[in-house]
This record gives structure tokens, C-alpha cells and sequence, in this order.
């Protein structure tokens, strides 16, 4: 699968949603788009979030997914939830929030980005300002405070300005176009979206870590029903949280090599960081270098249903995990994803292949059911529920 890079000159273009800078549409109006929005089944996510938490560490309402797990939910990287409300067409970006279905808003999709400057792995700055009647969002690039032009400033985020596919980077960070239009001035943005085919202009792009959108009741009554199987092999994982920044940036490196396609599931395997040569030389860059000769990727739970997990372990230590079915075909991008969130939320990840789309996964995310996946998970051929 491709995604969208960026190249160097864009790095210096902002996104100003600006009355003299933005063209003048006609109609952003796109019934197909709202027509095929996944309806998010919030009553029947809770019920299984709440099932799962109580079989691993006994407590309905806990948000670790470890019995005494030490790992809290990171503060550098935050989730911002997407939203799309009608009337006109725009959208609304919420900071450290999963879900934003609410007074007429509608969940797009999520994506995870640092909120602080990491000089390797988060260099370059976004904000993120908005405006009312109608409340919308905007977003501009290479700038740390979006005040000013009737829009007020919310919050700022960082990315690299390397992204998939540049595999001297080591970070993987995804990146989407953003659309503009006035009369208000206001942006797409979504995934992979042609907004030019439907009266927006000017795209731009912006990077981030993951993403993800909200599951279909399909989806989730996929992760449903391997959940007693992901409940066997995640109660006995112990993840946490990473003591340093030196020790996140190697974590978040070894994730990138770990080996995900297919996960044997007969006998425990483990294999060693120092054995992959970008890793190592990822290391010496940020400065963990310390580190690679106790980095791992091991598969080693395994339950009697054939699950089993991938961690990442340094020190003995596991600080990422995901639980998962072994012995079928698993989309790696992905699973590297859901690695991702885990090393973010400070559990292990439950991860379901899509049976009818493999090139996503469903997962379960801090309390979130989520579909990990690719460009069909985000155009106008999104299942409706």
C-alpha cells in the first residue's frame, strides 16, 4: 500500500485559510460522504471495553489492560478526533479526545501527534486554531500559535516531515491533504478525500503519527468475538512506561522492524534488535545506542486458541505489545500502527484481521473500538453499518 509523502518544499508551505488567499467554491456539498459515515455503536463499544477490562485486570471501568501495570497513557503524544458537521461542510479538530460524535458533529477519524519538539522523531510545528458561527477548525503548518485572520489559537503539534517510505527516518508518520474553502473559510480534512472533485482548493499536507476511524458494528462484532482469546494472552502481559526519551525513541524504532506479517504461533521466538542494521543505526542517531544489545521483539505468550502476541522488550522490560491470531496473513503496516498506540496508551493492543478486507485491522484502543486500514477505510466505499 502507498501513503502519501511529503517532499522538502512543502515543509515550507503553511495552510492560511485566509480570504484573500483561499479560492472561492461554489459547493463543498458531497451527500455520498455523509451518506456512508460510520454510525459508531457507542452503548455496544462501551459493553465490550467493559467485558475485556474486567476479564484482564478485574475492574470495569480500569484503562490499564495489565494486572499491576505500571504504565500510564503518554503525555507527549495525544489523540485529536476529527469531525465533519454539515451546513455548510466543514470540519472540527479536538484535542485528546477518541470520539467526537456530538451536537450535530459527526467522527471522521482520529490521529495521534507530539505535542512536544523532539528534535529527531517531532521537528516541525502545526497549530491548530478555530472559529465560530459556524465553529469550524484551521490548521497551518510550520507555525506554533494560529491566532489572528478571526481564528483563535488551540493548540500546536509536531511531526517530522519524514513519512512512509522514507526508511532512513525510522519514524513512521503518516500525512493527509488538507482542503480549503470560504464563504466561510473553512478545510476538509480527511484521509485520501479528492476534494477537488467536490469544490474545495488549494491541498496542503500535514503528518502525524497514526490514525485511525471509529469501527462499524461489523467490524466490531469481529473483535467481539476473539475477545476471550486476546482477554488469555493480555492478562499476563506487564507493560511500562518508558523511563526516558532515549528509551521511547528506541522503542518507537523497534517497532518499525518488528516482524508482523505472519506471528508463529507453535513455539515462543525472539528476535534480537542489534540483528537489524537500520535499528542500530536508528539507535546511534537518537542517542540509545546503550540500549540495543537488550532490545527485542519476542512472541512469546501463547494461549491454547492460537493467539498469541508480539512485544517489544528492552531490558527485560515490555513497554509495547498487541495480542493476536497466529499463523494467518496480518497487514504489517498496520500492526506496526497498533504497536504505536500501544507504546501511547500503556497497554497492549488486541488486534482482529478484517475477514473481508485485509488490508485493515479492528482493535481495541484505550477504550476505543478502532479500524486500522487503507484507502478503502476512508473514501465513499466505507461499510455502512
Amino acid at each position: 500500500m502507498k501513503i502519501p509523502t511529503i517532499i522538502s518544499a512543502l515543509l515550507a508551505t503553511s495552510l492560511a485559510i485566509t480570504a484573500h488567499a483561499a479560492p472561492t467554491t461554489s459547493s463543498t456539498d458531497d451527500p455520498t460522504l455523509f451518506a456512508n459515515l460510520v454510525k459508531y455503536d457507542h452503548k455496544a463499544a462501551d459493553a465490550l471495553v467493559a467485558h475485556y477490562n474486567n476479564a484482564v485486570d478485574g475492574s470495569s471501568s480500569s484503562r490499564t489492560n495489565a494486572i499491576g501495570a505500571k504504565a500510564a497513557a503518554s503525555k507527549d503524544i495525544l489523540p485529536y478526533c476529527v469531525a465533519i458537521a454539515s451546513n455548510p461542510t466543514r470540519t472540527r479538530v479536538y484535542k485528546n479526545k477518541q470520539t467526537c460524535d456530538s451536537k450535530g458533529w459527526t467522527t471522521l477519524f482520529v490521529f495521534t501527534a507530539h505535542t512536544k519538539k523532539d528534535k529527531h522523531h517531532a521537528a516541525y510545528p502545526v497549530c491548530i486554531g478555530s472559529a465560530k458561527n459556524p465553529d469550524r477548525s484551521v490548521i497551518q503548518t510550520l507555525k506554533t500559535n494560529c491566532d489572528g485572520n478571526g481564528w483563535k489559537h488551540e493548540s500546536t503539534l509536531y511531526y517530522t516531515g519524514h513519512f512512509v517510505g522514507d526508511d532512513h527516518v525510522g519514524s513512521t508518520h503518516e500525512s493527509t491533504f488538507i482542503f480549503q474553502a470560504t464563504k466561510p473559510n473553512r478545510m476538509m480534512f480527511y484521509p485520501y478525500y479528492e476534494g477537488e472533485k467536490h469544490g474545495w482548493g488549494a491541498p496542503r499536507n500535514m503528518g502525524y503519527r497514526t490514525r485511525w476511524r471509529l469501527a462499524s458494528s461489523r467490524e466490531m462484532k469481529l473483535l467481539k468475538a476473539d475477545l476471550p482469546s486476546h482477554e488469555a494472552v493480555n492478562k499476563k502481559i506487564k507493560i511500562v512506561s518508558p523511563p526516558d526519551a532515549a528509551t521511547h525513541r528506541c522503542v518507537q524504532n523497534l517497532i518499525q522492524k518488528a516482524p508482523a506479517a505472519l506471528v508463529d504461533n507453535k513455539k515462543p521466538t525472539t528476535f534480537q534488535g542489534k540483528d537489524y542494521n537500520l535499528y542500530v543505526e536508528w539507535a546511534a542517531r537518537d542517542g540509545c545506542s546503550h540500549l540495543v544489545s537488550s532490545s527485542s521483539i519476542q512472541h512469546s505468550r501463547i494461549a491454547k486458541s492460537g493467539f498469541t502476541s508480539i512485544e517489544l522488550v528492552i531490558k527485560n522490560k515490555v513497554y509495547a505489545a498487541v495480542s493476536v491470531r497466529g499463523n494467518v496473513a496480518l497487514p504489517e503496516y498496520f500492526m506496526h500502527l497498533a504497536m504505536q498506540e500501544s507504546l501511547r496508551t500503556g497497554q497492549s493492543i488486541p488486534v482482529t484481521v478484517d475477514n473481508k478486507d485485509k488490508d485493515q485491522i479492528v482493535a481495541l484502543v484505550a477504550g476505543t473500538v478502532a479500524t486500522f486500514g487503507g484507502k478503502n477505510t476512508y473514501n465513499r466505499t466505507i461499510p455502512k453499518k
